[in-house]
Protein backbone atom coordinates (compact mmCIF):
# COMPACT_ATOMS: atom_id res chain seq x y z
CA UNK A 1 0.00 0.00 0.00
CA UNK A 2 1.22 3.24 -0.74
CA UNK A 3 0.46 6.64 0.87
CA UNK A 4 0.93 10.43 0.00
CA UNK A 5 0.92 12.51 3.32
CA UNK A 6 1.48 16.20 3.04
CA UNK A 7 2.64 17.23 7.08
CA UNK A 8 1.65 20.72 7.94
CA UNK A 9 -0.78 22.84 8.95
CA UNK A 10 -4.55 22.66 7.21
CA UNK A 11 -5.03 24.24 4.17
CA UNK A 12 -6.68 27.34 3.68
CA UNK A 13 -7.07 31.10 2.83
CA UNK A 14 -4.34 32.85 5.45
CA UNK A 15 -3.12 29.33 6.46
CA UNK A 16 1.50 29.89 6.50
CA UNK A 17 3.39 27.80 7.62
CA UNK A 18 5.96 25.12 6.13
CA UNK A 19 4.68 21.93 4.15
CA UNK A 20 6.20 19.14 3.32
CA UNK A 21 5.41 16.03 1.35
CA UNK A 22 6.55 12.69 1.95
CA UNK A 23 5.15 9.39 -0.19
CA UNK A 24 5.29 6.16 2.31
CA UNK A 25 5.49 2.88 0.83
CA UNK A 26 3.97 -0.12 3.25
CA UNK A 27 5.43 -3.55 2.42
CA UNK A 28 5.03 -6.98 4.16
CA UNK A 29 8.63 -8.38 4.94
CA UNK A 30 8.96 -12.14 4.47
CA UNK A 31 8.48 -12.43 8.41
CA UNK A 32 4.62 -10.91 7.60
CA UNK A 33 5.87 -7.96 9.21
CA UNK A 34 5.19 -4.53 7.79
CA UNK A 35 7.26 -1.92 7.18
CA UNK A 36 7.67 1.39 5.73
CA UNK A 37 10.27 3.04 3.15
CA UNK A 38 9.67 7.31 2.99
CA UNK A 39 10.51 9.97 0.20
CA UNK A 40 10.49 13.31 1.02
CA UNK A 41 9.27 14.74 -1.88
CA UNK A 42 8.61 18.43 -1.24
CA UNK A 43 10.19 20.56 1.12
CA UNK A 44 10.68 24.12 1.74
CA UNK A 45 6.86 24.93 0.37
CA UNK A 46 5.27 26.93 2.44
CA UNK A 47 1.00 26.93 2.71
CA UNK A 48 1.63 30.74 2.77
CA UNK A 49 2.41 30.99 -1.40
CA UNK A 50 -0.11 29.76 -3.28
CA UNK A 51 2.23 27.89 -6.15
CA UNK A 52 2.99 25.46 -3.34
CA UNK A 53 -0.48 24.91 -2.72
CA UNK A 54 -1.20 24.66 -6.59
CA UNK A 55 1.89 21.79 -6.66
CA UNK A 56 -0.42 20.08 -3.94
CA UNK A 57 -3.74 20.11 -5.91
CA UNK A 58 -2.01 19.01 -8.64
CA UNK A 59 -0.03 16.17 -6.44
CA UNK A 60 -3.41 15.24 -4.79
CA UNK A 61 -5.03 15.04 -8.42
CA UNK A 62 -2.46 12.54 -9.85
CA UNK A 63 -2.17 10.27 -6.44
CA UNK A 64 -6.13 9.93 -7.02
CA UNK A 65 -5.94 9.38 -10.63
CA UNK A 66 -3.42 6.69 -9.69
CA UNK A 67 -5.22 5.39 -6.98
CA UNK A 68 -2.72 6.06 -3.96
CA UNK A 69 -4.41 7.55 -1.04
CA UNK A 70 -3.35 11.19 0.17
CA UNK A 71 -3.72 11.78 3.84
CA UNK A 72 -2.63 15.20 5.68
CA UNK A 73 -0.91 15.09 8.88
CA UNK A 74 -0.67 18.16 11.01
CA UNK A 75 3.18 18.83 12.72
CA UNK A 76 4.71 21.68 14.46
CA UNK A 77 6.20 24.39 12.69
CA UNK A 78 9.33 23.42 14.52
CA UNK A 79 8.91 19.95 13.63
CA UNK A 80 8.88 20.60 10.02
CA UNK A 81 11.57 22.39 9.81
CA UNK A 82 14.20 19.49 11.63
CA UNK A 83 11.78 17.05 8.69
CA UNK A 84 13.29 19.73 6.02
CA UNK A 85 16.55 20.12 7.46
CA UNK A 86 17.43 16.60 7.71
CA UNK A 87 17.61 16.43 11.38
CA UNK A 88 14.92 14.40 12.23
CA UNK A 89 13.05 10.79 10.34
CA UNK A 90 9.32 10.63 9.16
CA UNK A 91 9.02 7.68 11.68
CA UNK A 92 9.92 9.41 15.17
CA UNK A 93 7.38 12.71 13.77
CA UNK A 94 4.71 10.33 13.06
CA UNK A 95 4.30 10.18 16.92
CA UNK A 96 4.39 13.95 17.52
CA UNK A 97 1.17 14.52 14.61
CA UNK A 98 -1.10 16.83 16.44
CA UNK A 99 -4.46 16.00 14.05
CA UNK A 100 -5.30 15.33 10.40
CA UNK A 101 -6.39 17.44 7.51
CA UNK A 102 -7.56 16.82 4.21
CA UNK A 103 -5.49 17.67 1.09
CA UNK A 104 -8.03 15.79 -0.86
CA UNK A 105 -10.30 18.91 -0.31
CA UNK A 106 -7.91 20.70 -2.53
CA UNK A 107 -9.61 18.82 -5.42
CA UNK A 108 -12.80 17.46 -4.51
CA UNK A 109 -13.83 19.80 -1.54
CA UNK A 110 -17.33 18.56 0.52
CA UNK A 111 -20.37 19.72 -0.55
CA UNK A 112 -21.40 23.29 -0.11
CA UNK A 113 -17.78 24.34 1.52
CA UNK A 114 -16.25 25.60 -1.85
CA UNK A 115 -14.97 28.56 -1.83
CA UNK A 116 -13.30 30.82 -4.49
CA UNK A 117 -9.87 30.63 -2.90
CA UNK A 118 -10.27 26.66 -3.44
CA UNK A 119 -11.47 27.31 -6.79
CA UNK A 120 -8.64 29.50 -8.00
CA UNK A 121 -5.83 26.90 -6.21
CA UNK A 122 -7.20 24.40 -8.29
CA UNK A 123 -7.32 26.20 -11.37
CA UNK A 124 -3.75 26.92 -10.52
CA UNK A 125 -3.07 23.20 -9.90
CA UNK A 126 -4.65 22.57 -13.34
CA UNK A 127 -2.80 24.64 -15.16
CA UNK A 128 0.41 22.82 -14.00
CA UNK A 129 -0.89 19.52 -15.26
CA UNK A 130 -1.97 20.64 -18.37
CA UNK A 131 1.73 21.72 -19.05
CA UNK A 132 3.59 19.45 -21.97
CA UNK A 133 6.52 18.53 -19.86
CA UNK A 134 3.87 17.30 -16.89
CA UNK A 135 3.56 13.46 -16.14
CA UNK A 136 0.06 12.46 -15.93
CA UNK A 137 -0.63 8.92 -13.69
CA UNK A 138 -1.86 7.69 -16.78
CA UNK A 139 0.93 8.76 -18.62
CA UNK A 140 3.35 7.31 -15.78
CA UNK A 141 1.67 4.06 -16.16
CA UNK A 142 2.36 3.54 -19.97
CA UNK A 143 5.59 2.99 -20.59
CA UNK A 144 6.95 5.03 -23.22
CA UNK A 145 7.52 4.72 -26.86
CA UNK A 146 10.96 5.95 -26.82
CA UNK A 147 13.48 7.32 -24.69
CA UNK A 148 12.36 10.65 -22.70
CA UNK A 149 15.03 12.59 -23.85
CA UNK A 150 14.10 12.02 -27.18
CA UNK A 151 10.64 12.56 -26.98
CA UNK A 152 8.79 15.58 -28.94
CA UNK A 153 11.93 15.85 -31.40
Amino acid sequence: MSVWKAYGTPVGPGADGPLSLVYEETIEGLDGMERSRYWLLADGWTMGHAPCVENLAAVVHVAQQAGVLVVGKELSAPDLVRLQDGQAVVPELLQRTRGSWHPTDLVNPPPQHDSPWRQAIWHGGQGLLARPDTVTASQAATPAAEPLDQAGQ
